[in-house]
């Protein structure tokens, strides 16, 4: 996916978790400060990449990295996401940054594996291992116009389908995959807690 795809996608991921009211925290996070933030980090995965946006910003970090994990490797893992998850809650616990931005900052990270999923080429979510997960809805990576009419679709329907009425409380599939969403980000906050009691 392309850097403007990973934007506008980042974007639609902020809209739905907002409205969705996923967690306590982001029902109450300003919404400018979660769009910031995850515009901030949402090409941030493309490190590996020394042809990305952030890979010609960043060259000397893109190139060792690249050589490294190779592209779409380590950092598009859910490794590496809970590496970002355990730093975003630590630098927010010491009040280095407020909590929403931190949130913003995790969510852009989030989004950009989510929609590099979407390609034929996926991710290697479980890196180290090789296997790749992906969910191709963008046939092919180089139309770049199916990717624009694929993030306008999506920013259109988190934006009005009417998600706390009829989406949220009358569908059960969905409300059943935000419960376990909420479930599982529960249980990774308890045990992250109890990790650094310890």
């Amino acid at each position: 996916m392309t850097s403007n795809g990973h934007v506008f996608f980042s974007l639609a991921t902020i809209i739905f978790v907002k409205r969705a009211e996923l967690t306590k925290s982001i029902e109450n996070a300003d919404f400018w400060h979660l769009v910031f933030a995850s515009f901030l980090t949402c090409l941030l995965p493309d490190i590996d990449h020394t042809q990305s946006f952030i890979g010609k910003k960043l060259k000397f970090l893109s190139k060792s990295i690249s050589r490294i994990f190779g592209h779409r490797g380590f950092t598009h893992s859910l490794f590496c996401l809970l590496n970002i998850f355990i730093l975003q809650k630590i630098i927010t616990n010491l009040s280095i940054i407020p909590y929403d931005i931190g949130q913003g900052f995790f969510l852009g990270y989030l989004s950009h594996i989510l929609a590099d999923s979407f390609t034929p080429h996926g991710v290697k979510l479980f890196w180290p291992l090789k296997y790749r997960f992906r969910i191709p809805f963008l046939k092919n990576y180089k139309n770049y116009q199916s990717e624009k009419i694929f993030c306008i679709l999506i920013i259109s329907y988190v934006t009005w389908y009417p998600m706390k009425y009829s989406l949220y409380y009358h569908n059960r599939w969905l409300k059943f995959v935000i419960f376990f969403i909420k479930t599982k980000i529960f249980y990774l906050k308890y045990l992250i807690t109890l990790y650094f009691s310890t």
